[in-house]
């Protein structure tokens, strides 16, 4: 049954009870008659494509390759379900830049129309796939941490960009990039007005992590210096005043 085979694949990675449950399906299905797969589609119909992204974020590269594969099969048999068909395989391609994994990975998605990470990203050096290093200012700011870190560790000569990364990183509040930085050493004490540029764009997660990374390492009254005057965030606030001004005392 092409549809349980796809069922199975698609859903595997995933140890939820709603997967313990599909997986009874699945096997349910496999005793029924060919039409009574309508049955089957169905249940899996009703699972929303957020969660299907979610498992597809889940999934490693052959699971994905495979399940596409089903995909184009089930349709050529069944081509009155073309269109529910579609809508689940373009559910996988929606999946957030920062949750692609590996180039394999991500040329893959490109392969099945991916189109949130630019092309140039990608690409084939004597017949092995990278990320490009000119993508790497884009996977910073997009809190794309496995891209870039398969990246910086295929490029060790590229340590003088370092600095720039963990800015961007910082204004975006890249959090993910930022904490993958700091624990392979690659994170350089950041300028102030790099930190200050996260506060007023209310980035509270980079702020608190710089300031658990960094402490008094950094100026933080050049940070907090007009602060009252672009008051956005409650929450930044009662940090910057219960943390910020125990290390210095803002002008």
């Amino acid at each position: 049954m092409r549809l349980s085979g796809l069922a199975r694949r698609i859903l595997w990675p995933a140890a939820t009870l709603l997967l313990l449950h599909l997986s009874r399906e699945v096997d349910a299905a496999k005793s029924r008659a060919p039409e009574d797969n309508f049955a089957f589609r169905a249940f899996l119909e009703r699972i929303p494509d957020n969660e299907l992204v979610e498992m597809g974020r889940r999934m490693h590269y052959p699971e994905l390759e495979l399940a596409l594969e089903d995909f184009a099969e089930f349709i050529e048999s069944k081509p009155e379900l073309a269109d529910w068909s579609y809508s689940k395989a373009a559910a996988l391609i929606r999946i957030a830049p920062r949750a692609v994994k590996s180039a394999k990975m991500l040329q893959y998605l490109f392969r099945i129309g991916y189109n949130q990470i630019p092309k140039f990203c990608l690409q084939s050096i004597n017949g092995q796939l990278t990320i490009s290093a000119g993508c790497a200012r884009w996977l910073a700011i997009n809190d794309c941490s496995s891209l870039l870190d398969e990246m910086l560790q295929e490029n060790p000569d590229l340590k003088f960009i370092y600095s720039e990364l963990f800015r961007l990183a910082i204004r975006e509040g890249s959090i993910d990039v930022m904490k993958q930085m700091h624990e392979r050493g690659q994170a350089q004490i950041p300028s102030e007005e790099s930190v200050r540029a996260a506060v007023e764009s209310n980035h509270f997660e980079a702020v608190k992590l710089i300031f658990e990374m960094f402490g008094d390492q950094i100026d933080w009254s050049i940070v907090v210096e007009g602060y009252s005057h672009t008051l956005r965030s409650d929450k930044m606030t009662k940090y910057l005043l219960e943390n910020v001004s125990v290390t210095s005392s803002p002008s």
